[in-house]
């Protein structure tokens, strides 16, 4: 297991989450990048619930809303 935190990204858009993924890799992030569709899925996933019955170390990062140009944000 890796020491980096896991990143979790709640997302159904497959192109922001394409945007997102990329802003992170320009960054040169090692973590790994966990993707959820939708709240409940991630719900499940942070309480072991349903299909995620092992946890992982993950970071939260609160309520991040990035519009406009995802890279301007990042950097």
């Amino acid at each position: 297991m890796s020491d980096f935190l896991s990143i979790l990204l709640t997302e159904d858009n497959l192109e922001d989450v394409e945007l997102t993924l990329e802003a992170l890799s320009q960054h040169n992030l090692a973590n790994e990048v966990i993707v959820f569709r939708d709240g409940a899925e991630t719900l499940d996933f942070l309480y072991c619930r349903e299909q995620f019955s092992q946890p992982l170390k993950v970071g939260i990062l609160n309520n991040v809303l990035i519009q406009g140009s995802a890279f301007s944000k990042l950097s």
